[in-house]
């Protein structure tokens, strides 16, 4: 049987959110590194962005690097298929 809460007691605090939208835009940026940067490149800078507006750790840094895996992924791309 539980007590019930006297005023002023401070209610259990919940752990925190898992940096999910974080981790999503560093798999994005992964994949546009290798698979295709179009696709996978602005969906990885979007989510990072949201991650930081959503509070995330590193949510601008999961945006920068789906940014640097779009264009090195669009050179390696463009130095792969134009070799003849």
């Amino acid at each position: 049987m539980t007590t019930p809460p006297y005023p002023g007691d401070i209610p259990p605090s919940r752990p925190p959110d898992p940096p999910t939208l974080s981790i999503v835009a560093f798999v994005c940026a992964a994949l546009a590194l290798l698979l295709c940067p179009i696709l996978f490149g602005p969906a990885g800078i979007v989510f990072g962005y949201l991650a930081n507006n959503k509070g995330e750790k590193y949510g601008k840094w999961a945006a920068l690097a789906s940014a640097v895996g779009l264009i090195l992924g669009l050179a390696l791309s463009l130095a792969v298929y134009n070799r003849t």
